[in-house]
């Protein structure tokens, strides 16, 4: 029988999720809210490529307004990118539980743990770049890294402080570390490898058309600049959706345990 909730017999299971089902339950909930989660992404990407093609004219002016449109070309996909990646987890993480996510209500959740969320994103970026910036610092930097990676999760979805949530991410893969890698890089694999394909294919046009007239030229580089976020709107919701699953797998295993224990 059809449901309008694609994970509610995966939710009464208490086993734990193979990597088969996890990608099953990542595009089952891609697939129930695809424009959500297409719309979530494509309108930070969107808003880059915008921003983007007018700090191009302010660049060109120099002086101040040059430093400036550098600046702000720099600061905002990083924020946009911290953006999109917190709505698509709030959103994801609704579906997964029955609920029906808004594209507003997944921002606003996100906007509203902003300030906690960039701060252990810098926390987890040092920490990790002082470890790795040594040749014997680098499995521990790997380590750590893994040990980390559902900060964004865990204060978006448990309402805890930074600090805290670098210490219930690390609960949480303890025990789990290689199935958590080895998840994380499939994950990456099936993202970046048709984005890059196809966001190189759309360059390398653009780049065809460079020697041509500088309007033609100018247009064509939007053109691809466009396509290029319609592309990442496509497929960057999929590893965060699937990381999300990951994360709710394993808060639902360790809270079992300990309900159990």
């Amino acid at each position: 029988m059809r449901t309008d909730d694609p994970m509610a017999e995966r939710r009464q299971s208490q086993a734990p999720m193979s990597l088969n089902e996890i990608l099953r339950a990542t595009f089952r909930i891609y697939g129930s809210r695809f424009m959500l989660f297409f719309g979530i992404v494509f309108a930070m990407e969107l808003s880059i490529v915008v921003l983007e093609t007018a700090l191009g004219i302010g660049v060109k002016r120099g002086g101040g307004v040059r430093l400036f449109a550098l600046a702000i070309g720099l600061l905002f996909p990083v924020l946009a990118n911290v953006f999109q990646q917190g709505a698509t987890i709030v959103a994801a993480a609704q579906v997964y539980t029955g609920g029906s996510p808004t594209f507003n209500l997944s921002y606003d959740t996100t906007f509203v743990k902003l300030g906690a969320i960039i701060v252990a994103l810098v926390m987890v970026l040092l920490a990790v770049g002082l470890m790795m910036a040594t040749l014997i610092g680098i499995p521990a930097g790997i380590y750590f890294g893994v040990g980390w990676f559902f900060t964004v999760q865990v204060i978006l979805l448990e309402d805890l402080a930074f600090g805290r949530a670098l210490a219930r991410s690390y609960q949480l893969v303890k025990g789990n570390w290689w199935r958590v890698l080895g998840i994380i890089i499939v994950l990456g694999l099936i993202v970046t490898i048709p984005t890059a394909l196809l966001t190189g294919a759309s360059g390398t046009a653009a780049s065809s058309t460079s020697r041509f007239d500088p309007t033609i030229a100018s247009a064509s580089a939007f053109g691809a600049a466009f396509l290029n976020a319609v592309v990442t709107a496509i497929f960057l919701p999929i590893g965060w959706i699937g990381a999300t699953v990951l994360y709710l797998d394993l808060r639902r295993r360790k809270e079992t345990d300990v309900a159990s224990s």
